[in-house]
């Protein structure tokens, strides 16, 4: 019952979009394949990414996801262990992504880079760089200490079953 309402919702949804012109249902129909996909994946994930010029393996093994509280803080934390390796060498990857709501009501997160890493700081950015490739984002800013996402990240990770699950929103 509750599938066939959310089936003549979506063609409602769809037939208003046509009469707002062919770009607005385009737009509605890629919304609705993406969250046709949202926890559709799961860990172990492998893939080959490129980063700084550099062709590494990243196989993720374990993602977790939940809702932490600290004082007035309300974080949403993705952790992830990997494994990253090129043609020399592997490394066991294992960051938290910290997801925080801005004051205009966007999802920002960021990811810290450890200077006591192996390999030091750039070796930790790199490693965590191709860790988030691997886990679909594509873009972010950096800083000396962290990888500052946007809310577009998030998006990104919604296919993963573990994050779309701590939110409530897999099907």
């Amino acid at each position: 019952m509750a599938r066939e309402r959310a089936q003549w919702l979506k063609e409602m949804l769809l037939k208003e979009a046509e009469v707002r012109g062919k770009e607005a249902r385009e737009r509605l129909e890629q919304y609705f394949r993406e969250g046709e996909m949202w926890g559709s994946v799961k860990p172990p994930i492998e893939k080959e990414v490129e980063v700084g010029g550099r062709r590494l393996k990243v196989r993720i093994e374990e993602v977790e996801a939940g809702v932490e509280r600290g004082g007035t803080k309300e974080h949403f934390v993705v952790r992830a262990r990997a494994k990253a390796s090129d043609a020399e060498k592997e490394a066991a990857v294992k960051k938290e992504v910290r997801f925080y709501k801005a004051r205009d009501g966007a999802a920002m997160g960021y990811v810290n880079i450890h200077a006591g890493a192996e390999g030091g700081r750039e070796a930790d950015y790199a490693r965590t760089a191709a860790l988030l490739k691997a886990l679909g984002i594509e873009k972010w800013s950096r800083k000396e200490k962290q990888i500052l996402l946007k809310g577009g990240a998030l998006d990104a990770l919604m296919r993963l079953e573990p994050v779309c699950r701590a939110l409530g929103l897999c099907r």
